[in-house]
C-alpha cells in the first residue's frame, strides 16, 4: 500500500489484515493508524519500501487477523460509530 497521499482510510489495508496478509505501506496517515507492529511494515520512500520488502514475509500472519479483528469488524467499527454520533449530539446541544 504505498499510498502517496493522505489516505482517508485505508480500506485495503484492513481486508489485507483479515486475509492474514502483511502490509507495506507508507506512513500515510490512516495507513499508519490502521497497522501495528504486528501487522505490516510503514517506510517514507520507494526506496526503503523496496528494502523492507523482505521483512513482511517474516511477519506472523496471525497477528495481522487478530490486529484486524481487535479493531476493524462490523461490531467494533458499529460501536465506533455509536460513540462518534453521541458525542456529536451532545455538542449540538
Amino acid at each position: 500500500m504505498p499510498a502517496q497521499w493522505d489516505e482517508p482510510f485505508g480500506l485495503p489495508t484492513i481486508e489485507a489484515l483479515f486475509f492474514r496478509h502483511s502490509v507495506l505501506g507508507t506512513r500515510a496517515r490512516r495507513i499508519a493508524r490502521n497497522r501495528d507492529a504486528g501487522g505490516g511494515v510503514l517506510r517514507d520512500t520507494l526506496d526503503e519500501l523496496i528494502t523492507a520488502g523482505e521483512k513482511v514475509t517474516t511477519l506472523d500472519p496471525r497477528a495481522c487477523r487478530e490486529r484486524a479483528e481487535r479493531h476493524f469488524t462490523h461490531l467494533v467499527m458499529a460501536e465506533a460509530y455509536v460513540r462518534m454520533y453521541e458525542q456529536m449530539l451532545q455538542k449540538a446541544s
